[in-house]
Protein backbone atom coordinates (compact mmCIF):
# COMPACT_ATOMS: atom_id res chain seq x y z
CA UNK A 1 0.00 0.00 0.00
CA UNK A 2 2.92 2.46 0.30
CA UNK A 3 2.67 3.70 -3.44
CA UNK A 4 -1.25 4.38 -3.05
CA UNK A 5 -0.36 6.22 0.26
CA UNK A 6 2.19 7.75 -2.04
CA UNK A 7 0.43 8.97 -4.07
CA UNK A 8 -2.71 10.20 -2.21
CA UNK A 9 -0.36 12.54 -0.19
CA UNK A 10 0.88 13.69 -3.00
CA UNK A 11 -2.41 14.57 -5.38
CA UNK A 12 -5.27 14.06 -2.95
CA UNK A 13 -3.62 14.82 0.41
CA UNK A 14 -7.60 15.73 1.78
CA UNK A 15 -9.23 12.51 0.60
CA UNK A 16 -10.00 9.51 3.28
CA UNK A 17 -6.98 7.27 2.25
CA UNK A 18 -9.33 4.18 3.74
CA UNK A 19 -12.57 4.95 1.03
CA UNK A 20 -12.43 1.87 -0.79
CA UNK A 21 -13.67 4.29 -3.78
CA UNK A 22 -10.35 5.52 -3.95
CA UNK A 23 -8.67 2.38 -3.60
CA UNK A 24 -10.66 0.77 -6.15
CA UNK A 25 -10.11 3.78 -8.49
CA UNK A 26 -6.29 3.55 -8.14
CA UNK A 27 -6.31 -0.01 -9.14
CA UNK A 28 -7.50 0.63 -12.38
CA UNK A 29 -5.68 3.63 -13.44
CA UNK A 30 -3.14 1.80 -12.52
CA UNK A 31 -4.35 -1.17 -14.61
CA UNK A 32 -4.67 1.24 -17.42
CA UNK A 33 -1.45 2.64 -17.38
CA UNK A 34 -0.29 -1.15 -17.58
CA UNK A 35 -1.90 -1.66 -20.74
CA UNK A 36 -0.43 1.34 -22.33
CA UNK A 37 2.72 0.54 -21.69
CA UNK A 38 2.10 -2.88 -23.15
CA UNK A 39 1.14 -1.09 -26.38
CA UNK A 40 4.04 1.12 -27.20
CA UNK A 41 3.46 2.84 -30.07
CA UNK A 42 0.50 0.96 -31.44
CA UNK A 43 -2.72 2.52 -29.71
CA UNK A 44 -5.28 0.92 -32.26
CA UNK A 45 -8.25 -0.40 -30.61
CA UNK A 46 -7.16 -3.99 -31.27
CA UNK A 47 -4.00 -3.66 -29.85
CA UNK A 48 -5.18 -2.10 -27.03
CA UNK A 49 -8.25 -4.81 -26.27
CA UNK A 50 -4.93 -7.60 -27.21
CA UNK A 51 -3.12 -5.72 -24.24
CA UNK A 52 -6.20 -5.64 -21.35
CA UNK A 53 -6.59 -9.44 -22.23
CA UNK A 54 -3.13 -10.22 -21.38
CA UNK A 55 -2.34 -9.10 -17.87
CA UNK A 56 -0.21 -11.01 -15.63
CA UNK A 57 1.05 -9.89 -12.25
CA UNK A 58 -0.32 -6.08 -12.54
CA UNK A 59 -1.72 -3.37 -9.88
CA UNK A 60 -0.45 -6.01 -6.83
CA UNK A 61 -0.10 -2.64 -4.52
CA UNK A 62 -3.48 -2.39 -3.11
CA UNK A 63 -4.06 -6.41 -2.91
CA UNK A 64 -2.72 -8.83 -0.45
CA UNK A 65 0.05 -10.57 -1.19
CA UNK A 66 0.48 -12.77 -3.42
CA UNK A 67 -2.93 -11.36 -5.50
CA UNK A 68 -2.52 -9.83 -9.01
CA UNK A 69 -4.54 -8.79 -11.79
CA UNK A 70 -4.01 -11.21 -14.65
CA UNK A 71 -6.00 -11.68 -17.62
CA UNK A 72 -6.04 -14.37 -20.94
CA UNK A 73 -7.78 -13.77 -23.83
CA UNK A 74 -10.83 -15.92 -23.21
CA UNK A 75 -10.51 -14.81 -19.41
CA UNK A 76 -11.55 -11.32 -18.70
CA UNK A 77 -11.83 -11.18 -15.10
CA UNK A 78 -9.21 -9.43 -13.42
CA UNK A 79 -9.19 -11.31 -9.94
CA UNK A 80 -10.17 -14.67 -9.26
CA UNK A 81 -7.61 -15.03 -6.60
CA UNK A 82 -8.81 -15.38 -2.61
CA UNK A 83 -6.87 -15.29 0.16
CA UNK A 84 -8.31 -16.64 3.98
CA UNK A 85 -8.21 -14.55 7.06
CA UNK A 86 -9.21 -14.93 10.41
CA UNK A 87 -9.79 -12.76 13.21
CA UNK A 88 -7.81 -13.23 15.91
CA UNK A 89 -8.17 -10.88 19.21
CA UNK A 90 -8.58 -7.45 16.85
CA UNK A 91 -6.24 -8.19 13.90
CA UNK A 92 -6.88 -10.17 10.83
CA UNK A 93 -4.21 -12.66 10.24
CA UNK A 94 -3.90 -14.51 7.25
CA UNK A 95 -4.00 -18.10 7.19
CA UNK A 96 -2.96 -21.00 4.21
CA UNK A 97 -1.88 -20.35 0.57
CA UNK A 98 -3.46 -18.29 -2.11
CA UNK A 99 -6.62 -19.86 -4.15
CA UNK A 100 -6.22 -19.54 -7.58
CA UNK A 101 -9.92 -19.42 -9.19
CA UNK A 102 -8.21 -18.09 -12.82
CA UNK A 103 -8.49 -20.20 -16.35
CA UNK A 104 -5.11 -18.91 -17.37
CA UNK A 105 -6.16 -18.50 -20.76
CA UNK A 106 -6.29 -22.64 -21.19
CA UNK A 107 -8.95 -23.83 -19.38
CA UNK A 108 -6.74 -25.22 -16.66
CA UNK A 109 -8.98 -25.78 -13.27
CA UNK A 110 -8.43 -23.74 -10.36
CA UNK A 111 -4.88 -23.93 -8.43
CA UNK A 112 -4.51 -24.02 -4.79
CA UNK A 113 -1.05 -22.66 -3.13
CA UNK A 114 -0.76 -24.82 0.15
CA UNK A 115 0.17 -23.23 2.82
CA UNK A 116 4.14 -23.99 3.66
CA UNK A 117 3.63 -25.92 7.05
CA UNK A 118 6.22 -28.12 8.70
CA UNK A 119 6.43 -31.94 7.21
CA UNK A 120 5.29 -34.08 9.28
CA UNK A 121 8.04 -36.75 10.58
CA UNK A 122 8.37 -39.00 7.91
CA UNK A 123 5.98 -42.87 8.66
CA UNK A 124 7.82 -45.78 9.41
CA UNK A 125 9.31 -47.72 6.29
CA UNK A 126 7.05 -50.64 5.49
CA UNK A 127 8.79 -54.29 5.55
CA UNK A 128 10.74 -55.43 2.73
CA UNK A 129 8.60 -58.33 0.51
CA UNK A 130 10.35 -59.85 -2.15
CA UNK A 131 7.69 -59.22 -4.84
CA UNK A 132 7.76 -61.45 -8.20
CA UNK A 133 8.73 -59.03 -11.26
CA UNK A 134 6.07 -59.34 -13.95
CA UNK A 135 7.22 -59.35 -17.64
CA UNK A 136 7.10 -56.32 -19.31
CA UNK A 137 4.37 -55.04 -21.79
CA UNK A 138 4.56 -55.41 -25.08
CA UNK A 139 5.85 -52.58 -27.03
CA UNK A 140 3.55 -50.65 -29.27
CA UNK A 141 4.35 -47.83 -31.67
CA UNK A 142 1.41 -44.98 -31.52
CA UNK A 143 0.73 -43.06 -33.79
CA UNK A 144 2.48 -39.47 -33.10
CA UNK A 145 0.09 -36.79 -33.46
CA UNK A 146 0.08 -33.78 -36.44
CA UNK A 147 1.35 -30.40 -34.98
CA UNK A 148 -1.79 -27.62 -35.51
CA UNK A 149 -0.81 -25.11 -38.06
CA UNK A 150 0.51 -22.16 -37.20
CA UNK A 151 -1.99 -18.81 -36.99
CA UNK A 152 -1.68 -16.13 -38.91
CA UNK A 153 -0.68 -14.03 -36.10
CA UNK A 154 -1.16 -13.76 -32.25
CA UNK A 155 -4.66 -12.44 -31.81
CA UNK A 156 -6.21 -13.24 -35.24
CA UNK A 157 -8.97 -15.16 -35.88
CA UNK A 158 -9.41 -16.70 -39.63
CA UNK A 159 -13.08 -16.99 -39.56
CA UNK A 160 -14.92 -19.99 -40.38
CA UNK A 161 -18.32 -19.87 -41.57
CA UNK A 162 -19.98 -16.51 -42.83
CA UNK A 163 -23.50 -15.71 -43.67
CA UNK A 164 -25.33 -12.47 -44.28
CA UNK A 165 -28.74 -11.16 -45.15
CA UNK A 166 -28.83 -8.48 -47.52
CA UNK A 167 -32.41 -6.37 -47.95
CA UNK A 168 -32.69 -3.54 -50.31
CA UNK A 169 -36.06 -1.58 -50.81
CA UNK A 170 -36.46 1.27 -53.82
CA UNK A 171 -39.81 0.86 -54.96
CA UNK A 172 -41.80 1.92 -52.44
CA UNK A 173 -45.66 2.47 -52.96
CA UNK A 174 -46.69 5.15 -50.54
CA UNK A 175 -43.48 6.95 -50.18
CA UNK A 176 -41.02 8.50 -51.94
CA UNK A 177 -39.07 5.83 -53.85
CA UNK A 178 -35.28 5.45 -53.96
CA UNK A 179 -33.02 4.93 -56.80
CA UNK A 180 -29.91 3.02 -55.69
CA UNK A 181 -31.01 0.41 -52.62
CA UNK A 182 -31.91 -2.24 -55.43
CA UNK A 183 -28.48 -1.49 -56.69
CA UNK A 184 -26.66 -1.42 -53.49
CA UNK A 185 -27.81 -4.90 -52.62
CA UNK A 186 -26.94 -6.39 -55.65
CA UNK A 187 -23.56 -5.50 -55.37
CA UNK A 188 -23.00 -5.88 -51.81
CA UNK A 189 -24.54 -9.56 -52.22
CA UNK A 190 -21.81 -10.12 -55.04
CA UNK A 191 -18.83 -8.81 -53.19
CA UNK A 192 -19.41 -10.56 -50.01
CA UNK A 193 -19.89 -14.03 -51.84
CA UNK A 194 -16.72 -13.24 -53.34
CA UNK A 195 -15.67 -13.18 -49.47
CA UNK A 196 -17.05 -16.37 -49.03
CA UNK A 197 -20.29 -15.66 -47.46
CA UNK A 198 -23.57 -17.92 -47.81
CA UNK A 199 -25.96 -14.87 -49.11
CA UNK A 200 -29.93 -14.12 -49.14
CA UNK A 201 -30.54 -11.39 -50.88
CA UNK A 202 -33.68 -9.97 -50.72
CA UNK A 203 -35.28 -6.45 -53.12
CA UNK A 204 -37.80 -4.29 -52.94
CA UNK A 205 -40.11 -6.78 -50.75
CA UNK A 206 -43.05 -6.38 -48.74
CA UNK A 207 -43.54 -7.42 -45.01
CA UNK A 208 -44.67 -11.06 -46.31
CA UNK A 209 -41.76 -10.86 -48.53
CA UNK A 210 -39.11 -9.49 -45.66
CA UNK A 211 -40.56 -12.22 -43.17
CA UNK A 212 -39.60 -14.98 -46.24
CA UNK A 213 -36.07 -13.45 -46.23
CA UNK A 214 -35.83 -13.40 -42.68
CA UNK A 215 -36.97 -17.13 -42.24
CA UNK A 216 -34.53 -18.49 -44.89
CA UNK A 217 -31.71 -16.77 -43.08
CA UNK A 218 -32.43 -17.93 -39.86
CA UNK A 219 -31.60 -21.44 -41.23
CA UNK A 220 -28.70 -20.87 -41.99
CA UNK A 221 -27.48 -17.71 -38.95
CA UNK A 222 -26.96 -20.98 -36.10
CA UNK A 223 -23.20 -21.18 -35.26
CA UNK A 224 -21.59 -19.03 -37.48
CA UNK A 225 -18.80 -17.05 -36.82
CA UNK A 226 -19.65 -14.25 -39.13
CA UNK A 227 -23.48 -13.39 -38.75
CA UNK A 228 -24.13 -10.18 -41.06
CA UNK A 229 -27.57 -8.00 -41.94
CA UNK A 230 -27.36 -5.49 -44.61
CA UNK A 231 -30.28 -2.54 -45.01
CA UNK A 232 -30.57 -0.36 -48.04
CA UNK A 233 -33.67 1.67 -47.61
CA UNK A 234 -36.37 3.85 -45.36
CA UNK A 235 -35.90 3.41 -42.07
CA UNK A 236 -37.83 4.91 -38.65
CA UNK A 237 -38.47 5.17 -35.31
CA UNK A 238 -41.30 5.91 -33.09
CA UNK A 239 -41.61 5.38 -29.49
CA UNK A 240 -37.75 4.44 -29.03
CA UNK A 241 -38.11 1.62 -31.55
CA UNK A 242 -36.61 1.36 -34.62
CA UNK A 243 -38.24 -0.26 -37.90
CA UNK A 244 -37.07 -0.90 -41.55
CA UNK A 245 -39.77 -0.22 -43.98
CA UNK A 246 -41.24 -2.77 -46.45
CA UNK A 247 -42.29 -1.49 -49.95
CA UNK A 248 -45.58 -1.64 -48.95
CA UNK A 249 -45.46 0.10 -45.84
CA UNK A 250 -48.51 2.87 -45.75
CA UNK A 251 -48.29 4.90 -42.73
CA UNK A 252 -51.43 7.05 -42.21
CA UNK A 253 -51.31 7.18 -38.70
CA UNK A 254 -49.78 6.10 -35.51
CA UNK A 255 -51.55 2.55 -35.42
CA UNK A 256 -49.66 1.74 -38.65
CA UNK A 257 -46.42 1.63 -36.91
CA UNK A 258 -46.46 -1.95 -35.71
CA UNK A 259 -44.43 -5.05 -35.94
CA UNK A 260 -46.98 -6.36 -38.20
CA UNK A 261 -46.50 -3.90 -40.85
CA UNK A 262 -43.02 -2.56 -40.36
CA UNK A 263 -39.67 -4.81 -39.61
CA UNK A 264 -38.44 -3.96 -35.82
CA UNK A 265 -34.67 -3.40 -35.59
CA UNK A 266 -35.02 -5.47 -32.54
CA UNK A 267 -35.84 -8.67 -34.49
CA UNK A 268 -32.64 -8.78 -36.36
CA UNK A 269 -30.47 -8.50 -33.33
CA UNK A 270 -32.22 -11.20 -31.83
CA UNK A 271 -32.04 -13.56 -34.83
CA UNK A 272 -28.50 -12.89 -35.04
CA UNK A 273 -27.60 -13.62 -31.25
CA UNK A 274 -27.74 -17.56 -32.88
CA UNK A 275 -24.89 -16.75 -34.47
CA UNK A 276 -22.78 -16.64 -31.63
CA UNK A 277 -19.69 -14.90 -33.11
CA UNK A 278 -19.28 -11.66 -34.75
CA UNK A 279 -22.61 -9.98 -35.22
CA UNK A 280 -22.65 -6.93 -37.51
CA UNK A 281 -25.60 -5.15 -38.77
CA UNK A 282 -24.88 -2.32 -41.28
CA UNK A 283 -28.04 0.56 -41.57
CA UNK A 284 -27.55 2.16 -44.81
CA UNK A 285 -30.93 3.83 -44.08
CA UNK A 286 -31.79 7.48 -43.08
CA UNK A 287 -32.65 8.21 -39.51
CA UNK A 288 -36.35 9.73 -39.95
CA UNK A 289 -39.68 9.07 -38.84
CA UNK A 290 -42.49 10.03 -41.27
CA UNK A 291 -45.55 9.59 -38.76
CA UNK A 292 -44.70 13.18 -37.55
CA UNK A 293 -46.40 16.04 -38.40
CA UNK A 294 -49.16 14.16 -39.94
CA UNK A 295 -46.75 12.54 -43.16
CA UNK A 296 -47.29 16.66 -44.25
CA UNK A 297 -43.30 16.78 -44.79
CA UNK A 298 -42.73 14.05 -47.42
CA UNK A 299 -40.40 14.41 -50.09
CA UNK A 300 -39.90 13.40 -53.82
CA UNK A 301 -36.59 11.22 -54.18
CA UNK A 302 -34.90 12.52 -57.00
CA UNK A 303 -30.66 11.82 -57.92
CA UNK A 304 -28.80 13.22 -55.47
CA UNK A 305 -31.77 13.24 -52.96
CA UNK A 306 -31.92 12.65 -49.10
CA UNK A 307 -33.28 9.48 -48.10
CA UNK A 308 -35.71 11.39 -46.23
CA UNK A 309 -39.33 11.45 -45.68
CA UNK A 310 -40.04 13.73 -43.30
CA UNK A 311 -38.87 16.89 -41.44
CA UNK A 312 -38.29 14.86 -38.15
CA UNK A 313 -35.20 13.13 -38.05
CA UNK A 314 -33.43 10.33 -35.57
CA UNK A 315 -32.95 6.78 -36.19
CA UNK A 316 -32.48 5.55 -31.90
CA UNK A 317 -29.55 4.40 -31.19
CA UNK A 318 -29.92 0.68 -30.64
CA UNK A 319 -28.11 -0.77 -27.44
CA UNK A 320 -25.51 -3.27 -28.36
CA UNK A 321 -24.44 -5.83 -26.36
CA UNK A 322 -21.23 -8.63 -26.39
CA UNK A 323 -20.41 -9.71 -30.06
CA UNK A 324 -22.80 -7.15 -31.50
CA UNK A 325 -21.52 -4.15 -33.55
CA UNK A 326 -23.95 -1.89 -35.55
CA UNK A 327 -22.82 1.01 -38.36
CA UNK A 328 -25.09 3.61 -39.13
CA UNK A 329 -24.83 5.17 -42.39
CA UNK A 330 -25.36 8.79 -40.94
CA UNK A 331 -25.11 10.14 -37.02
CA UNK A 332 -28.05 10.22 -34.93
CA UNK A 333 -30.90 13.17 -35.99
CA UNK A 334 -29.62 13.25 -39.48
CA UNK A 335 -29.93 11.77 -42.92
CA UNK A 336 -28.27 9.44 -45.26
CA UNK A 337 -27.82 10.69 -48.78
CA UNK A 338 -29.06 8.60 -51.63
CA UNK A 339 -26.24 9.19 -54.28
CA UNK A 340 -25.98 10.52 -57.82
CA UNK A 341 -24.20 7.19 -59.14
CA UNK A 342 -25.18 3.96 -59.11
CA UNK A 343 -24.68 3.08 -55.20
CA UNK A 344 -24.80 5.44 -51.89
CA UNK A 345 -21.94 7.27 -50.97
CA UNK A 346 -21.79 4.69 -47.72
CA UNK A 347 -22.42 1.86 -49.79
CA UNK A 348 -19.62 2.98 -52.09
CA UNK A 349 -17.08 3.17 -49.61
CA UNK A 350 -18.24 -0.03 -48.25
CA UNK A 351 -17.91 -1.80 -51.48
CA UNK A 352 -14.31 -0.12 -51.51
CA UNK A 353 -12.93 -0.98 -48.08
CA UNK A 354 -14.51 -4.47 -47.28
CA UNK A 355 -12.47 -5.90 -49.70
CA UNK A 356 -9.40 -5.21 -48.81
CA UNK A 357 -7.38 -7.77 -47.20
CA UNK A 358 -5.42 -8.47 -43.52
CA UNK A 359 -7.88 -5.34 -42.24
CA UNK A 360 -9.41 -6.37 -39.11
CA UNK A 361 -13.24 -5.86 -39.07
CA UNK A 362 -13.79 -2.87 -36.82
CA UNK A 363 -10.54 -0.83 -38.52
CA UNK A 364 -12.37 -2.03 -41.72
CA UNK A 365 -15.71 0.18 -40.88
CA UNK A 366 -13.62 2.60 -39.44
CA UNK A 367 -12.35 3.62 -42.55
CA UNK A 368 -15.36 3.75 -44.16
CA UNK A 369 -16.64 6.48 -41.67
CA UNK A 370 -13.57 8.07 -42.49
CA UNK A 371 -14.05 7.96 -46.46
CA UNK A 372 -17.80 8.83 -46.44
CA UNK A 373 -17.32 11.59 -43.86
CA UNK A 374 -14.58 13.09 -46.39
CA UNK A 375 -16.32 12.68 -49.55
CA UNK A 376 -19.58 14.80 -48.28
CA UNK A 377 -17.75 17.66 -47.35
CA UNK A 378 -18.54 16.74 -43.50
CA UNK A 379 -22.30 16.65 -43.98
CA UNK A 380 -22.95 13.05 -43.54
CA UNK A 381 -20.42 11.22 -40.41
CA UNK A 382 -21.59 7.36 -39.84
CA UNK A 383 -21.50 5.94 -36.62
CA UNK A 384 -20.52 2.82 -35.39
CA UNK A 385 -20.96 1.03 -32.25
CA UNK A 386 -19.40 -1.52 -30.99
CA UNK A 387 -19.45 -3.95 -27.90
CA UNK A 388 -17.12 -6.75 -29.75
CA UNK A 389 -13.93 -7.79 -27.86
CA UNK A 390 -12.93 -11.32 -29.27
CA UNK A 391 -9.73 -11.42 -31.71
CA UNK A 392 -9.22 -9.05 -34.92
CA UNK A 393 -11.08 -10.62 -37.49
CA UNK A 394 -9.95 -10.56 -41.22
CA UNK A 395 -12.53 -11.46 -43.87
CA UNK A 396 -9.46 -11.40 -46.57
CA UNK A 397 -6.29 -12.13 -46.25
CA UNK A 398 -3.42 -12.06 -48.44
CA UNK A 399 -2.19 -15.00 -48.12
Amino acid sequence: MLQYRSFMEKYLPDGNINDSSFIYGYTVARAMVQVLKQAGNNLTRANIMRQAASLRGCCDDTLLPGITVNTAANDFYPIEQLQMMRLQGEQWQLFGGVVGGEMDGRGSPPVVAEAKLPPPPPPPPPPVVAQPQPAPPPVIAQPQPQPPAPSASPGVNTPGRKVALVIGNSAYKFMPSLQNPRNDAADIEKTLKGLGFETVLATDLDRVGMNGAIDRYSRIVQGASVAMVYYSGHGMQFMGKNYLLPTDANLESTADVNRYRLLPVDDLVELLAQSGGLQLIVLDACRNNPIERDFKNKVASVAGGNRDVASTRGFARIETRSGLVITYATAPNDVAADGTGRNSPFTQAFLKNVVMPDVDVIQMLFRVQREVFTSSGSKQLPEISSLYVGPEIRLRSSR
